[in-house]
């Protein structure tokens, strides 16, 4: 397989009906080792997400509240 292009359009010298990323079946070829994460460490960050949401919803709720008081609909 000879490459037409080196422009935009270059797929790396993959052929023409090789799939793109992960439009395809199993893990793309170009796939990054798995990142290794202690217990301890997953918890802190699942926490750290899940304050966030809450956060978020709360702020949402409030202005929801707010909003009759307000004369909006």
């Amino acid at each position: 397989m000879s490459k037409i292009t080196i422009g935009l359009n270059d797929r790396d010298g993959r052929a023409n009906d090789a799939s793109l990323s992960q439009s395809g079946p199993g893990i793309p070829d170009h796939a990054g080792q798995p990142i290794e994460v202690s217990n301890e460490e997953a918890k802190r960050i699942r926490a750290k997400f899940e304050a966030e949401a809450r956060a978020k919803v709360k702020a949402e709720i409030e202005e929801q509240i707010e909003k009759p008081q307000r004369g909006s609909a």
